[in-house]
């Protein structure tokens, strides 16, 4: 009598195809999951899987995995600490990136110049420096800190405690403009640092409820844009007369407005 068995093929879902074709490309310290809950990694701890989640070893990894993305149009998101975010119950779409490995919280010294993985050192530089000057990007943040305490007692008080800090460089909002003669340059305009914090507490109720009290901004520090003037000029360029060479080196304050702290209290129930 013939014996048969039954073969069964299993073919990779999309995540896992997409998981396995990232591993190929990275080194094998870089931590590559499929279908990855997100909810564990964000402070409200809500929110569905990532098709690909990415915690790149080295800056080499990084690229690597960015330039996969480019190559194929997959989407990607950069996760930070997940505070105040939220994530639907869907997940997320393609490859979910997060510099959490330890490569990318050194700092170093080097010579006169710091290195971490938060700094960001943009230039953009000229050809013809008669009608451009050479500026950092607009709208791009030197650094960015965020800090964060947290608490979770999901066993007995069913309590849930963060408080959350942030601070982002100053960067420039208005692009200025240069003059032929330097002294006549419209000041680049910058949004100076401010500091954030935030602050959410919730508890759960029974089965199915949760109170949850929040506030955002809770220091309202105000938001302040600010040109720097600083020239050398010489006024009989204006007036015909001798040489008169005055020097010009002062901060000025556009504008300043305190955007408010906002207060939330919820009532949420899931089942």
């Amino acid at each position: 009598m013939m014996q048969t068995a039954d073969i069964t093929t299993t073919t990779p879902t999309r995540p896992q195809a997409l998981a396995a074709g990232l591993r190929a490309l990275v080194s094998s310290e870089t931590l590559v999951r499929a279908d990855e809950p997100l909810a564990r990694r964000t402070t409200f701890r809500v929110g569905g899987p990532a098709d690909v989640y990415v915690e790149p070893a080295s800056d080499e990894d990084l690229a690597a995995v960015l330039s996969y993305c480019a190559e194929t149009g997959e989407s990607f998101f950069v996760l930070g600490r997940g505070s105040n975010l939220l994530v639907r119950d869907g997940g997320f779409r393609g490859l979910v990136i997060c510099l959490a490995q330890a490569h990318f919280s050194r700092i170093e010294v080097r010579g006169d110049r710091l290195h971490c993985g938060a700094y960001i050192k943009s230039e953009i530089n000229f050809t013809n420096k008669v009608t451009e000057n050479t500026r950092p990007m607009a709208g791009q943040s030197p650094y960015i800190l965020n800090a964060g305490i947290f608490y979770s007692d999901q066993e007995k008080s069913r309590l849930m405690v963060n408080l959350l800090y942030n601070v982002i460089g100053k960067r420039i909002y208005i692009v200025g403009v240069p003059e032929q003669n330097a002294w006549e340059d419209i000041p680049d305009v910058y949004e100076m640092p401010r500091n954030l914090v935030d602050f959410v507490i919730s508890k759960k109720i029974g089965k199915y409820a949760e109170l949850k009290f929040s506030i955002k901004d809770l220091l309202n520090q105000s938001i302040v844009y600010k040109q720097n003037v600083n020239a050398t000029v010489d006024l009989s360029h204006y007036t015909g007369g001798a040489s008169d060479i005055k020097n010009f080196d002062r901060d000025q304050v556009l504008r300043s407005y305190k955007p408010g702290s906002s207060y939330s209290l919820e009532l949420g129930f899931r089942f």
